[in-house]
């Protein structure tokens, strides 16, 4: 008895040749480099989005605590930062940029003394921060111009207001001023 079977040409075909396999292998490995690709990519990209996003809300949310602490203020005038930092007058509240950070330092009583707030974000050292916007014609009130230049390793977000200062009557020059060669680093206000 002969156990064996023969098989014809179409009739018995087992398996994949080598060829054919590595054929297979090949195409796989750049249909998955394509996708891995795309991927990373795209992950890259949320990334890069999410963090603008969070230098934006940040950012906003500072310029917000500061027209909410000085939009009613009596008395204001723009000081240079060490003024801040080293020795504030007493009943006055400041905001001032200390290296890459806003601080609001806010004057509670005589016997409490100071609290600090650093506000979110990093921001450019040195800018201009503040600047009392000058006016051709008399105005009711005083302008005060705000500029924060964020900033997060090698992206950037400049965002500006101008406020009208209700409480200052902007030909009271007593209640309002700049320090002579003050770069606008801190503001100094009384509510």
């Amino acid at each position: 008895m002969n156990r064996m079977r023969r098989c014809g040409k179409s009739s018995c075909t087992r398996g994949f040749t080598l060829v054919e396999v590595l054929i297979t292998v090949a195409i796989l490995a750049v249909i998955m480099g394509v996708i891995s690709t795309l991927f990373i990519s795209g992950l890259k990209s949320f990334s890069l989005s999410q963090r603008n996003s969070d230098l934006q809300n940040d950012t906003r949310l500072s310029l917000e605590i500061i027209q909410n602490e000085i939009r009613y203020a009596e008395k204001i005038f723009i000081v240079d930062g060490t003024e801040a930092r080293e020795h504030p007058e007493k009943g006055y509240s400041y905001i001032y940029l200390d290296e890459d950070k806003l601080k609001v330092m806010k004057f509670e009583s005589l016997e409490e003394g100071y609290e600090t707030m650093v506000l979110p974000g990093l921001y450019e050292k040195n800018q201009e921060v503040f600047e009392i916007i000058p006016h051709e014609v008399p105005a009711e009130s005083l302008v005060l111009g705000v500029t924060l230049n964020a900033r997060l390793d090698e992206t950037s977000f400049a965002l500006r207001t101008e406020m009208k200062m209700v409480n200052i009557d902007a030909e009271a020059d007593e209640d309002f001023g700049q320090v002579p060669g003050a770069p606008g680093l801190a503001v100094k206000y009384l509510k």
